[in-house]
């Protein structure tokens, strides 16, 4: 993706499914009808999966490039 494009990251609302650590840092991510509005920082490409699903995720297998294909393939 060009640096200085955005693309919308739609949010599930419900995270009570999360730990403890996720939970918080979901509390601090910027969302209004599930769009997340700001970007944000994780250490690991699951730990956004888990955020962005609300429920813990491998971010290797969710995760796409622009030409669909997973991202696990560059591990």
């Amino acid at each position: 993706m060009h640096q200085n494009s955005k693309k919308i990251i739609k949010i599930n609302e419900n995270y009570q499914n999360l730990n403890d650590s996720y939970k918080k840092i979901r509390e601090t991510m910027n969302v209004k009808n599930s769009i997340l509005q700001d970007d944000f920082q994780v250490s690991s490409v699951s730990a956004a999966a888990s955020l962005v699903a609300g429920r813990l995720k491998n971010g290797w297998t969710i995760w796409k490039d622009p030409n669909g294909n997973k991202i696990d393939k560059y591990r």
